[in-house]
């Protein structure tokens, strides 16, 4: 009984980590267009749609050569395919990705390196770049950019251009970060981005990518175009998956549902309230789906139109909310705002978006639970540490991934609650 009347005294209501960003209307638009045209919907996208999609992110991030995946690991495959690199070529990466990057990468013959990380904005270490430049001379560089913070892109992409390192940005965290007055993504050579469950721009899975050398974005669009017809039982079921965790993760379906189910299987059987809310177990393989060779379709192309046009709105919202996390830290005193001590950069704050916000804790699993116990649902990130997979030491990778927690950045939550949540974080 203790740990709800805490809810009572403080939140009022159980919270979960996870914000999903598309709004209600939207997912019962799509319900409605699936339900009621399902051919129409779940098939390609039409030449006119494409058009109009590209045209829409080409003028909001002032960049040009906009093509269309069903996934960025589509993009990035088939960026690597356009480059045409040597068997045994060096592709450079960050640690922390999803599984499915190093697959590719292994694909198409091609040797993996790592760069470690920054701690301070989770951005590349560039004097680990510098080194890996030096002694394994890659011919690409895939950058993830992580948890919506903006680094000092110019000095990135200035080691790579000097270097003749062609650099992709993955800007699927970042969707909206800036630097120096420009959007990631607009730093390198190519850029990605995945529209999915959770990110500011969702669509229900799909990917766009740019490529400034017009040669080379000829290359890929033409890849784009020869895609299939996707699977429409494949995109009825991300559909109908993404809208149930949006009901389930909605403020009061989670507190007053999903979280006491979860706070029962937490009691009753742990190993499925840690799969459940752990990452999902993804193998390595060489040999890559068919289904990240198909073609976006007319529903996922419609939804990325819908949340490109509130992504001002969502990107403003979220800023609001790491002040109040930056107000809870000042009333806390000195601890709370060394913690926090990015947040007091006022070019940290306005160049980044904050999608997820990260602390570093002493004993996690305790910390977690103890919040949990407290109606705060929360973890580290579910991104694998591919350094480790293949071997490699990554030590900020590794303590990135094994130390922090994520904050729940809601818009409901007010500085009185952040200021209990950090006091259960921090001490």
């Amino acid at each position: 009984m203790g740990s709800f009347s805490s809810l009572v005294s403080y939140l009022q209501m159980p919270v979960s980590r996870v914000s999903i960003h598309r709004s209600i209307s939207q997912d019962l638009a799509a319900i409605i267009r699936v339900l009621a045209a399902p051919d129409r919907a779940l098939s390609s996208a039409s030449s006119y749609q494409k058009d109009g999609l590209k045209s829409l992110i080409e003028s909001y991030f002032s960049v040009s050569n906009v093509s269309l995946f069903p996934y960025a690991r589509t993009a990035f495959y088939f960026i690597l395919k356009a480059l045409d690199l040597p068997a045994g070529s060096v592709v450079a990466l960050t640690p922390l990705n999803i599984q499915p990057m190093l697959d590719i990468v292994r694909s198409l013959g091609l040797r993996p390196v790592f760069v470690d990380l920054d701690p301070y904005c989770f951005s590349v270490d560039l004097a680990s770049l510098d080194l890996v430049i030096r002694e394994h001379a890659p011919s690409c560089f895939l950058h993830a950019y992580l948890f919506g913070s903006a680094p000092n892109a110019e000095a990135i992409s200035s080691v790579c251009k000097s270097n003749s390192v062609f650099l992709i940005e993955d800007i699927s965290q970042a969707i909206g970060c800036k630097s120096g007055g420009n959007f990631l993504g607009s730093f390198g050579n190519a850029a990605i981005y995945s529209s999915s469950l959770s990110k500011f721009i969702d669509s229900y899975n799909g990917s766009f990518c740019w490529v400034r050398d017009d040669r080379l974005s000829s290359v890929v669009e033409a890849f784009s175009s020869a895609l299939p017809s996707p699977s429409r039982v494949r995109v009825f079921r991300i559909i109908t998956k993404s809208i149930f965790w949006r009901i389930a993760l909605s403020r009061f379906i989670f507190s007053f549902f999903t979280y006491p189910v979860l706070f029962s299987l937490r009691t009753l059987r742990r190993p499925l309230f840690e799969k459940l809310l752990g990452p999902s177990v993804s193998s390595s393989s060489t040999d890559l789906p068919t289904f990240y060779f198909e073609s976006l379709s007319s529903i996922q192309c419609q939804a990325m139109q819908s949340s490109i046009a509130r992504l001002s709105f969502v990107v403003s919202r979220q800023k609001l909310v790491a002040g109040k996390i930056l107000s809870a830290a000042t009333l806390l005193g000195p601890k709370a705002l060394r913690a926090t001590a990015h947040l007091s950069d006022a070019a940290f704050r306005d160049s980044s978006v904050f999608w997820q916000f990260p602390l570093e804790v002493k004993s996690p699993v305790a910390v977690r639970d103890r919040l949990f116990s407290a109606g705060i649902e929360t973890g580290a990130t579910n991104l694998s540490n591919l350094a480790e997979s293949e071997g490699v030491c990554c030590p900020v990778a590794e303590r990135i991934k094994s130390s922090y927690l994520f904050v729940p950045m809601h818009s409901f939550m007010r500085v009185r609650d952040y200021r209990h949540l950090l006091d259960l974080l921090l001490n």
